[in-house]
């Protein structure tokens, strides 16, 4: 087909937020005359996971889909299924698609993209077995808003024997604002019960990274990373402390039904030696506070294009 496109969107160098509109031209110049069945212009939102078991048959590899929006507009459409041709020329179509509420941010890694995109399609002939659908696809970020529900005050808490001992260390951690931006502190409150009187030597602080990867058919793939570590000297003339644990301006909380990147805040009393430590960990939400598309460094992802086995500047239907 002797057909070349450019889509200009008017925020291409932006963020696009649900409920905003995503605005903009496609301009196509025809070469030569062109049979298709339809030309169509759509907005489209699509998640893909991808990974192989450690241990498995060869060719065994678990996946998942799905859609976050799909809108389409029909410039031009043969009736039934007759076919027509779009003759040569310059041909200019302005745009404006709606963003839905509730959806997950764009990210890519090596094992998962979740990525929005304005495409041009012309549609194949029926008749010609040796003919493809010409698309064109222009990429855009989206800063989402879906998240779980999660109240304010969360609060856990554990209790910590000794061996050989009646008595022992019970210790309460609290967040009033367990929903931070980036770049803000998590401020937790803890109260340590000491019955046991064994020394602490010192309250560390973890903001932990959990991933999980979920295929159409339930399996799931988990990883976690410290991203985060901050370590302070316990004052036992306190009856309360405060942690002030730090975020950084690159971590996003991301959900939905094929991945969830999810954070943590472990907390962690050191005790001397031959004593274990002890750990809690409570839920917190980090909203994005950039314009970046979210891309894990530590799984540099391969191009858009050779995930989907596809030309750059093709989409998907």
């Amino acid at each position: 087909m002797g057909v070349k496109c450019e889509i200009l969107m008017s925020n291409a160098k932006g963020v696009y937020r649900p409920g905003q509109s995503v605005d903009g031209v496609v301009k196509y110049i025809v070469t030569e005359p062109m049979e298709v069945t339809s030309v169509t212009l759509s907005m489209i939102g699509r998640g893909l996971c991808c990974w192989a078991p450690l241990i498995s048959y060869v060719g065994t590899l678990y996946t998942g889909t799905e859609d976050f929006v799909n809108h389409c507009s029909i410039l031009q459409q043969a009736r039934g299924n007759e076919t027509m041709f779009i003759q040569p020329g310059i041909n200019e179509q302005p745009f404006s698609f709606m963003l839905p509420n509730g959806i997950p941010s764009s990210y890519k890694d090596i094992r998962c993209f979740i990525a929005y995109f304005i495409q041009l399609k012309f549609g194949k002939p029926n008749t010609n077995l040796l003919s493809f659908s010409k698309k064109f696809i222009a990429e855009f970020r989206v800063q989402g808003d879906r998240k779980p529900l999660l109240q304010n005050n969360v609060t856990c808490q554990l209790a910590k024997n000794f061996l050989m001992q009646n008595k022992g260390v019970n210790f309460v951690a609290h967040i009033a604002k367990p929903i931070v931006n980036a770049g803000e502190d998590i401020v937790i409150v803890l109260n340590i019960n000491n019955e046991a009187e064994v020394d602490i030597l010192a309250i560390k602080t973890e903001i932990i990274k959990y991933v999980t990867y979920k295929s159409d058919c339930d399996h799931e793939k988990k990883r976690s990373k410290v991203v985060n570590a901050t370590e302070i000297k316990y004052d036992t003339k306190k009856d309360e402390t405060q942690l002030i644990v730090p975020t950084t301006p690159e971590l996003q909380s991301i959900y939905s039904n094929i991945f969830i990147k999810e954070y943590k805040v472990r907390v962690t009393l050191k005790f001397p030696f031959p004593h274990m430590e002890a750990s809690l960990e409570l839920p917190v939400i980090i909203v994005a506070n950039n314009n970046d598309v979210d891309v894990d460094l530590d799984d540099q992802p391969p191009p858009y294009w050779q995930v989907m086995n596809e030309k750059k500047g093709e989409g998907l239907d």
